[in-house]
């Protein structure tokens, strides 16, 4: 099973290999987009939540990847923080 890149360079070779895996564990079909719309998101919410890709787990939780239905948590990310997950994340998966 070949996961369709649909959201473009956000994912990486090891997030695409556990959504793959994820998607296999659960006799899910590899989903393909619409426009801007994810394949996994529906009426339920976010179909592959566990193994969401980083830019997913970030949206909405920092002042540079702020939801545009002005959806936040109690408290955003400081720039420090994203910038040091960015960092780790670009170490340890890229």
């Amino acid at each position: 099973m070949s996961v369709v890149r649909t959201l473009g360079p956000s994912r990486t070779k090891v997030e695409d290999q556990r959504l793959e895996a994820f998607l296999r564990k659960n006799s899910m079909k590899a989903g393909k987009a619409k426009g801007t719309t994810c394949p996994y998101l529906d009426e339920k919410g976010c179909a592959i939540h566990p193994v969401r890709p980083l830019i997913c787990r970030l949206y909405g939780t920092s002042p540079n990847y702020r939801c545009k239905m002005k959806v936040a948590p109690v408290r955003l990310l400081h720039e420090d923080e994203e910038a040091d997950i960015f960092y780790l994340y670009k170490t340890h998966f890229l």
